[in-house]
Parts: C-alpha cells; structure tokens; sequence
C-alpha cells in the first residue's frame, strides 16, 4: 500500500477567562469602565489585545486588537463564551456555546476584528443589570499560513534573512572592522546600529554623525560567541543554540551568549538564551544557571532556577548542594540564598495547607490568605491564560488499501508517516485492521513521540476521522480524541479507532484517506520567544536616517539611504554602488521615470520586506491595484524578485472585465507567467458576454498594438475550454 501525507493548516490557539466582579455596577457606568476592561496577550509571539465594548441594545461585546506588526497577513478569530451566570439562557443562542468573530486578516498595529456580542437566548431586557459578575472565555485562534484565495499566484517566503546573511558572509561593503582574539570580523555600522542600541551609541553621536572610527576591538569576549552574536544581528537565528552537541558545551555556549545578549542589548537573544538554558537544567548546573540570571537581571530564568530548587526532590538537592556552581553561589550572592529560603518557606506552607486532613476549603483560602488581606474593590477585572496549544491537520491517503483475513488483528502492520509540530517530531501510525471482533475488524491511528525525552513532559492530543473511503470496505464511526504526557522517545498515545469494516477472504484495492488533528499543549509557565522585530528595527533606521550614505531625487522628493543594505537586497543596486558603474562613489542619485511614492514604498519593502499599506485594501480597490502595477515595474527594473511576485498576486486578485487586458499587457511586457496565464485563463473560460466587454475596452486595444502574439494564445486556449466543455457534455 502506497501513501502521501499533506499537512493542510496549522493554527494556534490560546484559551483566556476574563472575569468582571461587580459587573452590573460597570455596566451602568460603561463609559467610565470600558477602557479599563482590556487585556493582552501573546499568542505565537505576536502581541493580541481583547478589548470589552460598550453595550448594545443591553448585550456587552468584545473584540480583538492586533499590537504588532506583520511582514504578511495574519489570519484570526475570537470566540466567547459565557462560563458563569444563567448558563442555560447562553447554550441554545450560541453555536456550539460559542459566537465566533469572521476570520479577519490583521497585518498593521491596531488593526481589529468586526465586535462580537453576548446575546442570551431569550434577549430578556435587563438581564445584564442584574449580573453581578460576569466570566467569560475567549479563544484566540491564529491561523500560521492563511489560506490563498482559489487560483492565486503564490508568494516565496521572505528572504529578508537570507540577503543579509549573503551581505555578511561575503564582507563586502563592510565598512567596520572587529578584532576578537586576533581574528577580524568586517561588518556593516548601519545593520549592526539598527539592531543594538549599544552599537548604536558607539558608531553615532547624539547629533547623527558617523562616527570615524573603521576598527574596533572587542574585549573579554570569545571568538566563537562574537561570530554567532554578529550571526544572529544579520539573520535573527543561532542555529548553535539548537546544534545536538555535548550537553555540557551547548550549555557553556548558551550561558556566554547571555551574557553577550546583555552587553549589547539583543533582547530577543537573551530569551533564546533563557529559553536553551531553562530546557537544559539539570540538579548540577541549577545553581550556577541561577547566578548567572541573577547576574545578568534575567527574571524568568532566575524563577525557573528557584522554582526547580524548591520544587525538586530531596535527591537532587543533595546533588545540587555539593556543586561548585552552588558553593559559588552561597560565597558570592546571600540575597539569593535569601530569596531561595523564603521560596522553599512558601513552598512548605503550601504544601501543608493542601495535605490539612479536616480543614474545609474556605478555611484552607483563608490560611493562604491569612497575611494578604484585603478588602475588594467594587468593580474588579482579572484576567487568565487557560492553555495554548498549536494544532496542526494532516491528510494520510493510502493508495492500494485491502485488509484480508490474514491481515486482521497484525499489529505491526502499520503505515507510519513522520510530521514536526510546533518543533516535536511525531509520527503518525495508522493500522488498516488493528482489532479483529467476529467478523469485523477495526482501522485505528496512533501518534507516536520521537523527540528528547523531557522531565516535565508535553501534552499532545489526537484525534483522526474517514474522509474519503468508498470502495474501501471501511465505513467510518465516531471516536474520541486521546491524549497523552509525552516524556521518552516512543511514547505513544492509545490507539483510536476510525473505521469498522467486514472480514472477507479477499478485497480490491481501493483509495482511503483519514484525516488526522494533532494538538501540542505549551507549557503556560515557559517563556515566549518574541517574534522577529529585524523588519521593525530596519524601518526604524530607514526613518530616522542615521548613518544614511546616500540620497535619492525623486519626482522632486528625497529619500536618505544605506547603500549596504540596499546592495544587499538588490543585485542592481549592488552593482550601482560596488560595481564599476559611475554611480559607486556618488552620494546623491537621481531616479527617473518613477512617483516618489512608488520609491518610498520600494524603499520601505527593501528594508522591512513588507508591502505597502494599499495592499492590505479589497482586490476590487482601485488605489490597491494601481500601486502594485508600479511595484511591479519597479521591482522588475531593480531585481526584488519577490516584491514582483507580491505584486502579481494582488493584480491576480484583482483581475475583471474592465482591467484583465491591460494587467495582460504588463504581465507580457514584464514575463510574469503566472500574471499572464490568469489572465488568458479569465478571457478564454468567461462566458460570450463578459468576452464582448473585454473586447470593448481601452486596455484590450492596447494589448492588440502591443502584444499582438498574445491574441493567438488566448484564441488557442478559448478552443481548448471550448472543446473541454463539449467533451464535458
């Protein structure tokens, strides 16, 4: 038996309770309390804000505030659901006790989804006055790759990274030196400056003017950890951290590149740095993790430290006791000790509260609460993270299935398709007759864990259905999702059983497909890796112009740039500046046969490998379409590939009656295959009326002067739809 497996999407999704105590009095003073009722969260990195609306017509609402900013769009819905209160007035108006927002595709700061409302079954009046608290839960799903309309023009990823990296590993245009150790490292001031607020002050001055200095040594600091340093400034990436070395090395790496992150202000690598580090503790190197985050101030890795500590069993505190990284620790840091003896006090007294044999569970509340008492206030908002977890959907179809008798019961008989989710490895097993009962037997799927093992454990869930299966004997049944805490290699969940067919002595073979949802729980307790801000600290240095080299006259406008970054990202401009053409020692460039504002926007793409704003619109938007039929020139003309390919997917979504021939004549002029075939697509497979319309247009009369080998294409292809039809018939 034969088998493909495709994975089909994958979302993240984050479960929140928001719960208002005092509701009733918020709500008759909604004006007052609706900008207090907001709360954040990050879900995949990106920062989500959940903002309580004013009634309408006595029904609060909420919605979802995206705070980031993406190099494409995100697709996300919100779903509430009414937890606490009159619960039944809530089950027979909601779907599935939920009200879902419309997918919505976020890609701004501050972009938000349409307002969803809390409307109870009976739309009794007044019942929201009386609702003394009030508890809901929210899902936040995000959707990692949005699913491109039908027929679009697809877009490469961004390779933002990659230009970067080919910058820096080729030192040319490099106008700083670094020595390490007596090795030399030629960089770049102006990414370099962009990324680290450090370099930054060294290279400019308060006033904006370069610094002069072409050399700079670096003290008190490991070649290997400056290359991977200066690595992760171009590329956002350490693949050092994530190498399968010797333990002990990986972690003396990692704890170095700490320190390194804090020297040079690298935020999002020191929470790599935390993140390796935490993964990786052990009873022998806690205590010397824990004074290096106390150290180097970083808060979530010291918690873990103190929380493994107290936590663990007195095994491995006897371990941890005779370390040198703990003697060091006692010598040199008595406030942590002191911090460690009041966490394990805290531990002791929780722990005795719990095992209290004859203590109600208001009287345990109470000793807990015993030293923080307070009186609440009248309207009170809190806010908690239920789970997250990143679900991703997978289509095994099985090419030649036939279970006979000989077959039934073989449990070793599996097909087993490997899959990575949210970074652990799995693998999917699905057995054609697991189980034999009379003359029945059963098809069932199994996910297997093929990762480390891990002291804590990961959460995973399964669930699998038919979803083609005639002809194959198997009739699909209902079954439950299993899950399982995955710790060693091989662990495996309980097998599910998905389908149910006959015994038979022998069977044709046929085509089964079974879709399979696998869900990873994240632990909420661990750090999140914020999401790349590469694109966001490059538009900051592209706005601010310090340590701008050249300039370009646009239409009338200026525009101050770097030559080294845009020679990275563009072959035309590298040669412009670095080549042999007059242009590379020239400070100011003219740039003809261009609108500024098509310059800005090719100018903000180079630095941030993002699209304008007028992108974002409705294919139907006019100003959309007309700034990508410039982008697409311009990017042709300056080799940014993939701008080009952006450009034909909004025109490709925007193509109709009125615009089709003239989006074919660029797509002609400037060999945008996939632009044109769309086109030729849309006039040969319309109908007779929309065809005479196409024909009537100024575009098309232009397409007949101008690319008139085009007309015998789309004469070619009209014939073959037409006989595709006939046959069809």
């Amino acid at each position: 038996m034969n088998h493909t497996i495709t994975q089909t999407g994958e979302v993240v999704t984050s479960v929140l309770q928001i719960k208002i105590d005092g509701f009733s009095i918020a709500k008759a003073n909604m004006k007052d309390y609706t900008d207090s009722f907001k709360s954040t969260c990050n879900i995949d990195g990106y920062d989500w804000e959940i903002r309580f609306l004013g009634d309408r017509d006595d029904h609060p609402g909420l919605e979802l505030v995206f705070l980031g900013e993406s190099r494409t769009s995100l697709m996300a819905v919100l779903s509430v659901k009414v937890v606490t209160g009159d619960q039944r007035r809530y089950d027979e108006s909601l779907p599935l006790k939920e009200n879902k927002t419309m997918p919505k595709a976020f890609h701004r700061r501050l972009d938000r989804s349409l307002p969803i409302y809390i409307v109870p079954r009976d739309k009794e009046d007044g019942y929201f006055e009386t609702c003394s608290t009030l508890t809901l839960e929210c899902s936040v799903t995000v959707f990692r790759e949005p699913a491109q309309p039908e027929g679009a023009i697809p877009v490469p990823a961004s390779n933002l990274t990659q230009h970067l990296g080919e910058l820096l590993r080729s030192q040319a245009a490099g106008d700083v030196v670094f020595s390490v150790q007596g090795e030399s490292f030629a960089a770049h001031k102006s990414v370099i400056a962009a990324r680290s607020p450090v370099f930054m002050a060294e290279f400019f001055t308060d006033r904006k003017e370069e610094n002069s200095s072409q050399s700079v040594e670096i003290q008190d600091m490991d070649v290997t950890v400056f290359e991977a340093m200066l690595g992760f400034i171009y590329t956002d990436a350490v693949p050092e951290l994530d190498e399968k070395s010797e333990a002990a090395a990986t972690m003396a790496f990692a704890e170095k590149m700490l320190v390194a992150a804090v020297r040079y202000g690298l935020d999002r690598l020191k929470v790599m740095c935390e993140r390796r580090l935490a993964l990786a503790m052990d009873a022998s190197t806690v205590a010397s993790i824990l004074s290096l985050a106390a150290q180097q101030n970083c808060s979530w890795l010291k918690a873990q430290c103190i929380e493994f500590i107290t936590g663990g069993s007195q095994e491995n505190l006897d371990v941890m006791l005779v370390t040198e990284g703990y003697k060091h620790l006692a010598a040199s840091s008595p406030l942590m000790m002191t911090e460690l003896l009041k966490a394990a006090h805290m531990k002791k007294c929780t722990c005795s509260c719990k095992t209290l044999p004859d203590v109600s569970h208001q009287d345990k509340l109470r000793i807990l609460r015993s030293t923080q008492a307070a009186t609440l206030p009248t309207v009170k908002h809190t806010f908690t993270e239920l789970s997250e977890g990143v679900q991703s959907v997978y289509l095994l179809k099985i090419d030649g299935f036939s279970v006979t008798k000989a077959t039934i019961g073989n449990k070793t008989n599996c097909i087993k398709s490997r899959c990575n989710v949210d970074g652990y490895d799995l693998e999917i097993r699905f057995y054609p007759a697991y189980h034999d009962l009379r003359d029945s037997y059963y098809s069932a799927v199994q996910l297997a864990f093929l990762g480390k093992a891990c002291t804590q454990g990961v959460e995973a869930r399964l669930s699998g259905r038919l979803v083609q299966y005639q002809g194959s004997g198997v009739s699909p049944i209902e079954c439950k999702p299993e899950s399982k805490v995955f710790r060693q290699p091989s662990d495996c969940t309980s097998a599910i059983y998905i389908g149910k067919g006959r015994s038979r002595n022998s069977q044709p073979p046929a085509s089964l497909t079974v879709e399979c949802t696998i869900t990873m729980f994240r632990d909420l307790k661990s750090i999140r890796l914020p999401t790349s801000d590469l694109h966001q600290q490059l538009d900051e240095l592209f706005n601010s112009q310090i340590g701008a080299d050249v300039m370009f006259t646009v239409s009338g406008e200026s525009f101050l740039a770097h030559k080294n970054i845009l020679a990275a990202r563009s072959p035309v401009f590298k040669a412009e500046f670095y080549g042999e053409m007059e242009e590379n020692t020239s400070c100011h460039v003219e740039i003809k046969d261009m609108e500024a504002q098509v310059f800005q926007a090719m100018l903000h793409f180079i630095y941030t490998d993002m699209v304008p704003r007028e992108f974002d619109n409705q294919s139907e938007t006019v100003d959309g379409t007309v700034m990508a039929e410039h982008l697409l020139v311009a990017a042709d003309r300056y080799g940014l590939d993939r701008l080009k390919v952006m450009s034909e997917h909004r025109l490709s979504l925007s193509i109709g009656t009125e615009t089709v021939a003239s989006t074919l004549t660029l797509a002609e002029q400037f060999n945008c295959s996939h632009l044109k075939a769309r086109c030729i697509e849309f006039i040969s497979g319309g109908s007779s009326k929309q065809l005479d319309a196409v024909l009537e247009t100024e575009g098309y009369r232009n397409l007949e002067v101008s690319s008139p080998s085009v007309l015998t294409e789309i004469i070619k292809a009209t014939h073959r739809n037409k006989r595709s039809r006939t046959t069809d018939s």
